[in-house]
């Protein structure tokens, strides 16, 4: 499948932040689980300034939550301007594609 089929497939993605992962499973656990669980794909975001381990632990909450979808770990700054996100599926992940786990 091409990254343009798998892109145009997916419905439901789950953004996920490593820096406030702990304290939003820990104060609304049950919201984030569904979230996860619903996601077609899953992107850790702000990869630039997480520690290794926050992005790490972030994985691992989303692979036992749902271990059916792709995992990517993107920067937000990286490749993403909001004009590709308005022309092209392309553009709009490239910084996700290139990192993936």
């Amino acid at each position: 499948m091409s990254r343009i089929e798998f892109l145009t497939n997916t419905r439901r993605i789950a953004l996920l932040n490593p820096l406030s992962m702990d304290m939003l499973m820990t104060v609304i656990e049950p919201l984030m689980t569904s979230v996860i669980r619903q996601a077609d794909l899953i992107l850790i975001n702000k990869s630039d300034i997480a520690s290794p381990k926050q992005i790490e632990q972030s994985r691992l909450t989303a692979e036992d939550t749902n271990p059916a979808p792709g995992v990517m770990v993107i920067s937000a700054k990286d490749d993403l301007e909001p004009r590709d996100c308005e022309s092209n599926c392309e553009g709009r992940f490239k910084s996700a594609l290139v990192r993936r786990i």
